[in-house]
């Protein structure tokens, strides 16, 4: 009995280190696309706001359209700069009204979570103007009996 493998198919596949290399860099570029395209819907997409916020300048708005209509490409050869179509301008662009939807969400948020607070406070406030009012009511109805 052997103790060799006479197969002359090998335990390893052999590699090629540049083909790995390649490979992760193009799959480096499509997630940073992907991520790009990402931004530019979440972007564009409505959000909604209060009464008192100020509409976006028909620039912000013309340039979150154009990012929308933007498709990531079907072949993942075909892309080889990254965002070719999105210039610094438009990624600085996106990133700012991303942020400034944020800002608009969070001041919201943080009125929203005041006025619960003064309704709290207010509730609580009547709670224990009620509670006192019945142990007044209790108190005069033990003394009566």
């Amino acid at each position: 009995m052997t103790t060799r493998n006479n197969q002359s198919v090998p335990l390893f596949p052999f590699t090629n280190p540049e083909e790995i290399l390649r490979t992760a860099r193009r799959r480096a570029r499509l997630d940073a696309l992907a991520a790009a395209n990402r931004l530019a819907e979440a972007a564009a997409t409505p959000l909604p706001t209060s009464n008192n916020q100020q509409d976006y300048s028909s620039s912000s708005l013309a340039s979150s359209t154009r990012m929308q209509n933007m498709k990531t490409p079907t072949d993942p050869t075909a892309s080889h700069g990254g965002t070719d179509n999105m210039s610094i301008a438009d990624c600085l662009r996106a990133v700012i009204e991303i942020q400034h939807t944020n800002a608009v969400q969070l001041r919201d948020a943080q009125q929203k979570a005041e006025q619960d607070r003064l309704q709290a406070e207010e509730q609580r406030r009547l709670d224990a103007e009620q509670r006192r009012l019945d142990a007044e009511k209790f108190a005069e109805q033990r003394h009566n009996d």
